[in-house]
């Protein structure tokens, strides 16, 4: 288990199915994302049994340490994982009761520490809504580069939304 600044990953569980359902049905990720999921608990259990077998992909929930237990607050995934050009798609999502409170900025801690010194990627990648202007502002402040766009890629309240392409290699990850 992986733990920084009060923070700690752990692999996602078949009991974490609820705490997926709230958080992917929260309109404010929904919303951000380049597609619509209406999850229910059992369609998050079973996702979850086909994520455990896939080696492209892998999903932590995000816990925050309290005495003698811990509070999912979000999560993390690592996906698209290319082993042999060592690169990957991250992103996550925070719990709304989380956010505003800095957890990003440490969730990118931890997604850094567990792909370029555990995984030995290096490069990390992410597509980000170009409405999605606190996401922006956190992935440029921990050091990612937008590096494209997929014009007109999704379609949000009756308008086209270009995808903004960002990545950081290992040699440009700054301590945060």
């Amino acid at each position: 288990m992986l733990n920084i600044d009060n923070l700690r990953i752990r692999r996602i569980e078949s009991n974490d199915a609820s705490f997926l359902t709230d958080l992917r049905s929260d309109f404010d990720v929904n919303s951000m994302l380049g597609h619509f999921i209406f999850p229910t608990e059992e369609s998050q259990a079973e996702w979850i049994k086909l994520i455990s077998k896939n080696t492209e992909c892998m999903y932590f929930i995000l816990e925050k340490n309290e005495k003698d237990s811990s509070i999912s607050i979000g999560i993390i995934r690592v996906n698209h994982i290319d082993y042999i050009n060592r690169s990957c798609s991250v992103g996550g999502d925070i719990a709304a009761d989380f956010r505003g409170k800095g957890y990003g900025k440490t969730m990118f801690k931890i997604i850094f520490e567990l792909c370029f010194n555990y995984f030995n990627m290096h490069r990390l990648w992410l597509h980000v809504l170009e409405n999605n202007t606190k996401a922006i502002k956190l992935y440029k402040k921990v050091g990612f580069t937008e590096e494209g766009l997929q014009r007109q890629a999704v379609f949000r309240k009756g308008k086209y939304l270009d995808y903004i392409m960002m990545s950081i290699l290992r040699n440009e990850a700054k301590k945060i």
